[in-house]
């Protein structure tokens, strides 16, 4: 029987949805940039300006995003590990949870669950078997093809899993979770690739999973259809699974006319049902089992200890956190108090970059980083330098200003703007050093201060807090503090 080759009728528009999500990234990123150029341009308004400085942002950020997303993907084809880097990795763990344990309030029993498994991922070193899982849309035979590899496989050499087969779809939701005990993924398609399947194979490879893609159905096409079709297959997923990987099966191919003829010439038709095609795949998975266990097991030991350091900083992260928002909050009172006791005639960061930097250095000590109260200050310094820069000090003292007239008629003195531009930006400072400490952590080779990242970081928070809402907020609650009868509550902190 024949068919049709399909349309990429999903593939929306089929040049952007085949490219890879890493090249979608640069478009849009390259499209941020366009529409920023032509924006400076003009003459925005102050909430128009920072909206243009936020896509500038964004542009530069998907740019940097890209080339690191590329990097992951190139270096998921080529990169090979030792047991050795895989140790180091999983020792750096360990010391990693010993100060997640010393830092915790609740000790070492909330991370019993990350000792074990540690342990686990260490004693997985010594195994031999592959685990492999089936992975496709519905109605692309996976079922079937599991039936048929649990009657040939050797299970000495590879492992089905307990589970059933896994749609496509929970792999682009959940694919970390639902794959990160998987060494080989067999994924089964029917025809071109769709965009869900696509979006699937992408967050496999990001995992660095091996990845066999399975064309079945291949009797359903005429032979030049199907060869025609498994090149255009190939080609699609270049960069992405190897040309060997792509194999061609037919785990139940469709009944056949068959004519026998008799000795005296006549003929009758039935029908017979040819053997299942599945010896391609039989012969690639026996070259990764003999070539390629070591590596993978390897390759898979190192990503779960990866994603178990991520787990892990992530919990120190928050500890941390918890600990530095308070601290920012006392600053940036102290900030404001002082900026509203001795109003500049305009809103002048570097006036308050001594109660800054003795921030800084409070949040450093609470992150593990040891830094002295005048190289603090310098960085305190660094970082209204890159505020007043970017245009941020002024767009955020009109809005600031704007707000003011329309909520405080009855306490519009000359140091309430100095006084809450003071504790916005304190705070924004705050919060900009946090993102830069959890980036640079003590673990690694010490920390220093870069000056692109930091200006990233601080444009992305500012983008976070130039909503209307943040500066009324922000502007009520130093309101309140600054009111004579809040004197009193503005001294103790």
């Amino acid at each position: 029987m024949s068919a049709q080759l399909p349309k990429s009728q999903s593939l929306m528009p089929q040049w952007f949805g085949s490219l890879p999500s890493s090249r979608q990234l640069l478009i849009w990123s390259g499209a941020g940039l366009a529409f920023t150029a032509y924006g400076m341009t003009h003459l925005p308004s102050p909430l128009e300006l920072m909206s243009w400085a936020g896509l500038a942002g964004a542009g530069v950020w998907g740019i940097r995003r890209f080339w690191r997303t590329s990097d992951v993907m190139d270096s998921a084809v080529v990169r090979s590990l030792t047991l050795t880097q895989v140790k180091q990795a999983i020792a750096q763990t360990q010391l990693q949870l010993e100060q997640l344990v010393a830092e915790s309030p609740q000790g070492l029993s909330v991370r019993e669950n990350d000792t074990a498994a540690l342990l686990e991922i260490e004693q997985s070193l010594s195994r031999q078997t592959l685990e492999l899982q089936i992975v496709g849309t519905r109605a692309v035979g996976k079922a079937t093809l599991r039936q048929l590899l649990t009657q040939q496989l050797s299970q000495t050499q590879w492992a089905l899993t307990e589970s059933e087969a896994i749609a496509a779809e929970v792999v682009q939701s959940d694919g970390v979770q639902t794959l990160k005990h998987i060494d080989v993924v067999l994924f089964v398609i029917q025809g071109d690739l769709t965009q869900g399947e696509w979006l699937a194979l992408q967050q496999i490879q990001v995992q660095r999973k091996r990845v066999l893609l399975l064309l079945n159905k291949q009797d359903q096409y005429l032979p030049a259809q199907a060869d025609l079709l498994l090149e255009q297959i190939k080609r699609r997923v270049e960069g992405i699974v190897a040309a060997k990987d792509v194999v061609a099966i037919a785990t139940a191919p469709q009944p056949i006319k068959v004519r026998r003829y008799q000795a005296d010439g006549a003929y009758e038709d039935h029908w017979e049902t040819p053997l299942p095609q599945i010896q391609p795949l039989l012969d690639q998975m026996q070259q990764v089992a003999t070539q390629e266990v070591n590596q993978l097991i390897l390759q898979r030991a190192h990503q779960q200890t990866l994603a178990l350091q991520e787990k892990i900083q992530n919990a120190l992260n928050q500890i941390r956190r918890d600990r530095a928002v308070p601290l920012i909050e006392r600053y940036q009172w102290i900030a404001a108090g002082a900026a509203f006791a001795n109003p500049l005639p305009s809103l002048d960061m570097v006036a308050t970059a001594a109660i800054t930097g003795k921030m800084i250095q409070d949040l450093a000590q609470t992150y593990q980083i040891q830094l002295s109260l005048d190289r603090a200050t310098e960085i305190a310094g660094v970082l209204a330098k890159i505020m007043i820069q970017m245009c941020l000090v002024e767009a955020s003292s009109q809005l600031i200003s704007s707000v003011l007239k329309g909520n405080a008629a009855t306490f519009i003195v000359g140091g309430t703007i100095q006084g809450v531009g003071a504790a916005y930006f304190t705070r924004i400072a705050g919060l900009s050093l946090i993102e830069l400490f959890e980036v640079y952590r003590t673990a690694e080779s010490g920390w220093r201060l870069d000056d692109g990242v930091l200006g990233q970081i601080v444009q992305r928070v500012f983008g976070q807090h130039q909503r209307l809402e943040v500066f009324k907020n922000l502007v009520q609650q130093t309101l309140h503090r600054l009111k004579p009868e809040g004197e009193a509550a503005l001294a103790s902190v």
